[in-house]
């Protein structure tokens, strides 16, 4: 029985708008873990509705780090949602990583095609499932999410199954890497260009229902 919800659950800022921002850094973890993401150079950006969200810049560029031991998933189920808005698909755009190509852990990233792509990583192998090309647009606020049940990984668009190509993953290698948000492994290449104002990881398997309630949960057309 899940008794607390998330491993991972980085605050989500609300306030009158106008009113001061959110500390710079730490992004705090309200998780039952308390590993805070440290931010870099990203800056909090206030809508209208009073919503806070974290502002990447690619050029800079931007991201968080969270230890997050409690991420270094390997033979077990899990999940990740986001709330993302693009504002660039010039090139691939990272959302999280937590280990390196061919080598250990998983990503979760943004082609600049808009397809959604989700990889595994083994020693010299990778296995990746993608949505469909044109499934993101840029200025366009997305709840967006992954399940991975063994195998099988189920890719989510605002609630809704979008998966297209789907891989066999074989467990990632366990990795002793940062979460990076943001930016690949090397806290260096792909980095977003966009808004992040809410990110969930759950160890275990969200059924297509949870997703969707996610999804309800963390839209309510506040951006």
């Amino acid at each position: 029985m899940i008794i607390n919800d998330c491993v991972l659950d980085l605050r989500r800022y609300w306030a009158p708008y106008g009113s001061v921002a959110p500390a710079a850094t730490p992004w705090p973890d309200v998780s039952r873990y308390q590993t805070d993401g440290l931010v870099t150079t990203a800056t909090w950006v206030q809508h209208p509705s009073g919503l806070w969200a974290k502002d990447f810049v690619g050029a800079t560029p931007d991201y968080v780090e969270v230890t997050c031991p409690q991420c270094n998933f390997t033979s077990e189920d899990f999940s990740i949602v986001f709330r993302v808005s693009i504002d660039s698909l010039a090139v691939n755009r990272e959302l999280v990583c937590r280990g390196l190509f061919n080598t250990d852990g998983y990503r979760f990233r943004v082609l600049s095609t808009g397809r959604l792509a989700f990889q595994t990583f083994q020693a010299a192998a990778n296995q990746e499932t993608f949505s469909v090309v044109g499934d993101i647009l840029i200025k366009t606020w997305y709840t967006i999410g992954v399940t991975r049940i063994g195998g099988a990984v189920t890719l989510y668009r605002d609630g809704v199954d979008v998966t297209d190509a789907p891989a066999v993953h074989i467990d990632p290698l366990t990795s002793a890497r940062g979460f990076f948000i943001g930016i690949y492994g090397d806290a260096a290449s792909e980095p977003l260009d966009g808004q992040i104002s809410a990110v969930k990881v759950f160890s275990y398997a969200l059924n297509p229902d949870q997703q969707m309630q996610q999804h309800i949960n963390l839209s309510n057309n506040w951006e």
